[in-house]
């Protein structure tokens, strides 16, 4: 997790950058190659005209191409939403979708409405979205891999354990920045 917790003012400055300026600071301090630390093409902003995210990252696996041998889809949220409770606000959820290629969306309206309802400012996924326009009436930030139109049997299976999301290595904690360019 990362270090220190920041405080409003420091979000509100971070949410009036883009993230190519982010990156361009860093590199100013030359901690490590030019091209690490960014996620790849992979993941697109479902929604490139919302102001960027910034928060620290809950990460979750997640698999819904094939139903689960015991429980039920979604089962798993209230745990999630518990377990999240310990990283501090606002949060980013960021979930690895372990089905390669992704075979139904890790989200859509029902999940957005309940991240944003406990304080996440955004969700990026290596999987698929859907529930585009209902979404983006939200006005919730989102990254993804793409869009599909089933949520087949979606499952989360561990919270807060290091994944890697659109080639980003990602940390439970870790302060992330997400606008149209990347994250």
């Amino acid at each position: 997790m990362t270090s220190e917790i920041l405080n409003v003012a420091q979000f509100a400055k971070l949410q009036k950058v883009d993230s190519a300026t982010i990156a361009n600071v860093i590199e100013l301090f030359d901690v490590r190659s030019h091209v690490a630390g960014y996620s790849n093409l992979n993941l697109k902003a479902i929604y490139p005209k919302l102001p960027p995210a910034v928060g620290y990252a809950v990460t979750v696996t997640f698999r819904a191409a094939y139903p689960a041998e015991s429980g039920d889809s979604y089962g798993g949220m209230p745990q999630l939403i518990t377990d999240a409770m310990a990283t501090p606000a606002p949060r980013i959820a960021v979930f690895q979708d372990l089905d390669d290629p992704p075979r139904a969306a890790t989200y859509g309206e029902i999940m957005v409405t309940t991240f944003q309802k406990f304080g996440f400012s955004g969700l990026i996924t290596s999987g698929a979205a859907r529930d585009i326009e209902q979404v983006e009436r939200l006005q919730f930030p989102c990254w993804a891999s793409s869009v599909i139109v089933s949520h087949g049997y979606c499952r989360f299976l561990d919270v807060n354990v290091a994944l890697t999301v659109g080639g980003l290595q990602v940390k439970p904690g870790d302060l992330l920045h997400a606008d149209p360019t990347g994250l």
